[in-house]
């Protein structure tokens, strides 16, 4: 085919040094709003916990009255959390009228209407107190550190995977262009989002979708279809590089960049 100039082609250090610093610091921003889930994950697991030990080991009091609001989140048209601020009036053990507040934050969920609290607090530090409202909340309650927990993972699990996804294509790009063949794979779809590049493609030799998305590609017209250009190491038959449109990661003269813009017809992605 001989789009590219022969191998071993060259590689532009400081562009691949600007992706690399560009990526990492990606990843580590994942990596750190991970952490913060996690922050958060401790903190409500904390503070459940908390909620369920006082309730099992507190004495019970009884709760005068109570006042104050309840502050819904909304994401489209549901209302995910509930967060109660309460100032609760109420008399202890030994008949000691006592006031103080108590915050909670559920899930989905809100209290009844028609539901009273009842209350139970620390006879060592009586001001500290819980409401069976938090307490004995299930899910919509303890629902809230796995919700971060979950986030967690997953932002973490996403930094780790970045990483890793970046090493397998740099190993692969170094492969490539020591000794990778060019392969024109069938485009199958393409589409643009958010200025992210999407294409499923398939290879001559095999019926297996394969799915690519980053910077724009390199699209040609052959054999009245769209096809997408790959480099292929022998070494590594699954390692291969889809070629970008502006040869980004290659060191190329002047004059190659124009034999090969004179070689293929660049087809604009559509959705």
């Amino acid at each position: 085919m001989g789009l590219l100039p022969p191998r071993p082609l060259r590689l532009d250090s400081k562009v691949l040094s600007r992706r690399r610093l560009k990526k990492t610091a990606l990843a580590a921003f994942v990596g750190v709003v991970g952490l913060g889930f996690t922050v958060g994950c401790v903190f409500f697991a904390r503070e459940v916990l908390e909620e369920r030990r006082l309730w099992n080991q507190g004495t019970e009091g009884r709760v005068l009255n109570y006042s104050g609001r309840v502050e819904e989140s909304r994401l489209l048209f549901l209302t995910f959390a509930y967060d109660y601020k309460l100032d609760v009036s109420w008399m202890d053990a030994r008949g000691a009228r006592r006031n103080g507040p108590s915050r909670f934050s559920l899930m989905f969920k809100p209290i009844a209407k028609d539901d009273e609290p009842s209350l139970r607090y620390d006879p060592s530090a009586p001001d500290r107190f819980v409401l069976s409202w938090a307490a004995l909340a299930g899910f919509p309650r303890y629902g809230w550190p796995l919700f971060f927990a979950a986030l967690a993972l997953l932002m973490v699990g996403g930094a780790i995977a970045m990483v890793r996804t970046e090493r397998q294509r740099a190993r692969a790009l170094r492969m490539c262009a020591e000794d990778g063949e060019e392969v024109l794979g069938r485009v199958e779809k393409t589409w643009q989002y958010k200025g992210t590049h999407h294409v499923h493609y398939r290879l001559p030799d095999e019926p297996k979708l394969r799915k690519y998305q980053g910077d724009a590609p390199l699209i040609l017209e052959r054999e009245g279809g769209q096809r997408v250009l790959l480099l292929r190491s022998p070494r590594a038959p699954d390692g291969l590089y889809l070629v970008e449109a502006d040869l980004r990661s290659f060191e190329l003269s002047p004059e190659e960049r124009v034999q090969i813009a004179g070689a293929v017809q660049t087809i604009t992605l559509t959705g």
